[in-house]
């Protein structure tokens, strides 16, 4: 009997120690990342509110499925994020998420013209993860500047070809 008390007593501490260490972390984590990308404000704006071809062009996304006030994103590895715009300008795309792992937030994306037809994206999210133990998590397994440099990568690549294919068509 006493070795099942010992390990439920390491267990119980185990889980009061991820807690704690949670709640020592902050529930919001915010990141900005930029890029300059060589194609024109309105054709990155466009790619940006095409959300249905993201599938085409953003390799973790599995599917897309569009709704009247939004869409949801199903990612490779199961996740559902819900998207609603909440503000939609020529310079600006302020989106607000939530995922099915429980954490809420919001996206804007800065279109800033460049001379030469080049764009300046600049993108911040905000995130909010109320669990103690899934801020740990998110801190162990999610790099946010590495997220959002690869995704700046597919929305350059994917800009940059829409506007060469284009000018080719003309």
């Amino acid at each position: 009997m006493k070795p099942i008390l010992v390990v439920l007593d390491i267990a119980a501490l185990a889980i009061v120690a991820v807690a704690g260490g949670g709640l020592m972390l902050p529930e919001v984590r915010q990141n900005t990342s930029g890029r300059l990308i060589a194609a024109p404000p309105q054709a990155v704006r466009d790619l940006l509110l095409d959300v249905s071809s993201q599938t085409k062009w953003r390799r973790d996304i599995a599917s897309v499925a569009v709704s009247g006030q939004g869409w949801v994103e199903h990612t490779r590895d199961g996740e559902a994020i819900t998207f609603r715009i909440l503000e939609q300008t020529a310079g600006t795309i302020r989106l607000q998420f939530a995922s099915s792992r429980g954490y809420t937030g919001t996206w804007t994306g800065r279109i800033v013209p460049v001379d030469a037809g080049k764009t300046r994206l600049e993108i911040s999210e905000r995130v909010s993860t109320p669990s103690p133990v899934d801020r740990i998590l998110s801190r162990l397994f999610f790099d946010p500047d590495a997220f959002t440099r690869r995704y700046l990568d597919e929305v350059e690549s994917e800009a940059i070809r829409r506007t060469r294919a284009a000018a080719h068509a003309s």
